[in-house]
């Protein structure tokens, strides 16, 4: 067999190390383990990176997705990254290793009165890094929820400006699993109301009262998920952004809070 010449491997005399090298916006098949038991398959884009020292010209492209593909029929969690993150290690030649899946998690949802259950799409990402030993995994959640403007409603004769927004939670634990069920229940219990895909007559009338006897601030929401996420003895790192899409205004409101950055 021919031999061909390994490029890459090659040595740099610049002698400058690269932080991170690697792949980015790939879709690849998943699974995702769920609360109840047994897992979700969804697509993901993934991205995957590996540090560089100093003295190689470049790093090994094709094994990144190759360590991907071994573990495709896997359920992707927060106990299998450490090892998947330990194989790219040694795969690679790498001290600094990092991965993130990006996916829509579909958790069923009731309509408050008439009980319709419908699948509700949650943007999602697993983030996982190694450097060295230690092992860090963020969960990321975004979940829509319904505002009542607080101002508006007290100053108005009739009704109030209200709008969809968005809360984007990105927390990190103790080693404990933090499912993204129960998330996506924290986040939305901290808006006016939840937002629905089906709401039927009697169902519409339930979120429309339920919003505004219930008015916030993106402000509120804000300090509301600080304490919810704050209260849990599992987590320990946290940040949270939350944006409301306004109704009367050309512009978004946007309020950001952490408790330690995630690290991201």
């Amino acid at each position: 067999m021919l031999e061909l010449k390994d490029v890459q491997k090659e040595r740099d005399s610049r002698e400058i190390p690269l932080d991170r090298v690697g792949i980015d916006n790939v879709r690849f098949p998943i699974r995702i383990s769920c609360k109840g038991g047994g897992y979700q398959e969804v697509q993901s884009t993934v991205s995957m990176f590996a540090s560089l020292f100093k003295d190689i010209r470049g790093t090994n492209m094709s094994r990144f997705l190759e360590r991907l593909a071994s573990y495709q029929w896997c359920p992707i969690s927060s106990e299998m990254l450490p090892g998947f993150l330990k194989e790219m290690q040694e795969h690679l030649e790498a001290e600094d290793v990092y991965v993130s899946f990006k996916f829509v998690y579909f958790v069923e949802r009731s309509s408050p009165v008439t009980d319709i259950v419908v699948p509700q799409g949650y943007d999602v990402a697993f983030t996982a890094w190694m450097v060295k030993q230690e092992f860090t995994f963020v969960l990321e959640c975004n979940t829509p929820v319904s505002l009542v403007c607080p101002c508006s409603l007290e100053i108005s004769e009739v009704g109030a400006h209200n709008q969809r927004g968005n809360i984007r939670a990105r927390v990190t634990t103790n080693g404990a699993t933090i499912w993204i069920e129960d998330l996506v229940s924290i986040l939305e219990s901290c808006g006016s109301a939840p937002v629905h895909t089906v709401l039927k007559r009697p169902d519409e009338k339930f979120v429309t009262e339920q919003m505004f006897r219930n008015p916030k601030f993106v402000e509120d929401t804000a300090r509301d998920v600080y304490l919810q996420l704050d209260g849990d003895p599992k987590i320990t790192k946290f940040d949270v952004k939350v944006e409301s899409f306004e109704s009367i205004h050309p512009h978004n409101a946007v309020v950001y809070v952490k408790k330690i950055g995630v690290g991201l």
